[in-house]
């Protein structure tokens, strides 16, 4: 959910632009063997948005409440007072600051496309928006000891984070204006102008500042303190609503090289179906906040079809062509409705078979 508060608007007459969002899930764990229980996580958020002329600031602050409650412990043998009960805090807190410029440039050049039977299906660019936009974000996670908790997966590990990160992004949209046929006033056929608009290209900058490695005393003599993050270099082509192009690179100021880059081609008919078919080659590295992260080349293809009445089905597969490895294959089959949704998801890796299904409500106000 997310929502002004009703009582504070009245009381500082819309001045004050308090915003409550948040969301809870339920989750239940079972294994054939291992730790098995339920996991309830409340998650509310407070934000106070400041819109000016010339920028956006964006204070938040949040608290993960996360519960549970173990019934069958790992352990087969476990002593009769072990806890079933568990119960952790973790706060965060929030900044963002963000601008925008933009420019608008004319590509008629005199010319003006004709409603006209003769131009009927006919286009025309008629202008192009280039906008640049800055943004700056610092996010702030506290150091907390988590280890006595159950582990179902990586959210039971929340690791600490103190950390500035800053971005640019520009974006290139189109303005096209398209000869289709209408209808007049009297209800009869005539030509007329339809305009569209559409993102064709984004380009986006991206690098952070580790705060807490730029501190740290811990294995300086093994690792060097590398508090810059790789940068990354983010390029979206996006052709028409059926095709698009991703690609990402990092690349590392301490190395001197491409640690990573991520290529991906993007097929599909807007709320039908999309197909993504993904290449990521990830380089060998050994560093404090990355430690012995092994070489991979990966392909991963996934489908998405929404079929009538609501259903959707989901497929992926996701393979290692170095060491020839499978990596993970899954299917889903979704239901979809205006208030809720609901998923069941099938998944194999190397590590396990995984049965997962989830219940989403959409847009709840609680104001």
């Amino acid at each position: 959910f997310k929502n002004r508060i009703p009582l504070l608007d009245e009381a500082f007459s819309g001045q004050l632009p308090l915003e409550l969002s948040g969301d809870a899930t339920a989750t239940y764990f079972y294994r054939r063997t291992g730790t098995t229980g339920y996991r309830m996580d409340v998650h509310p958020v407070a934000s106070l948005p400041i819109v000016t002329d010339y920028f956006t600031l964006i204070p938040s602050a949040g608290l993960h409440s996360t519960f549970y409650f173990i019934n069958h412990h790992e352990s087969i043998s476990h002593p009769e007072d072990d806890e079933n009960y568990f119960f952790r805090a973790m706060p965060h807190m929030d900044l963002a600051l963000y601008s925008e410029v933009f420019r608008v440039f004319d590509l008629t050049d005199g010319q003006e496309l004709i409603a006209s039977l003769d131009n009927l299906d006919n286009s025309l660019w008629t202008s192009i928006k280039h906008s640049f936009q800055p943004r700056l974000e610092y996010r702030y996670v506290p150091n907390i000891d988590q280890e006595g908790n159950p582990y179902f997966d990586r959210f039971d590990r929340v690791e600490e984070v103190n950390q500035i990160t800053y971005s640019i992004t520009n974006t290139v949209s189109r303005r096209q204006e398209t000869v289709v046929m209408g209808q007049g006033s009297d209800g009869d056929p005539m030509p007329a102008i339809n305009a569209d608009y559409q993102e064709f290209l984004r380009f986006r900058l991206e690098q952070s500042f580790d705060i807490n490695e730029a501190t740290r005393e811990d294995e300086r003599n093994t690792y060097d303190v590398r508090p810059f993050s790789d940068l990354l270099v983010d390029v979206t082509f996006t052709f028409n609503d059926y095709v698009s192009l991703v690609n990402r690179t990092w690349f590392s100021p301490y190395l001197g090289q491409f640690t990573e880059h991520e290529h991906a081609l993007i097929l599909g008919i807007p709320d039908r179906i999309k197909l993504t078919m993904a290449m990521d080659f990830q380089d060998d590295i050994d560093e404090y906040t990355r430690p012995e992260r092994r070489e991979l080349n990966l392909f991963r293809a996934a489908l998405d079809v929404n079929l009538l009445y609501g259903f959707g089905v989901g497929f992926l597969y996701e393979v290692d062509f170095l060491d020839l490895e499978e990596m993970e294959r899954a299917m889903s089959l979704s239901y979809q409705h205006q208030c809720f949704d609901v998923t069941v998801q099938y998944s194999e890796t190397p590590m396990e078979q995984r049965v997962q299904a989830w219940f989403n409500l959409v847009g709840v106000e609680l104001f």
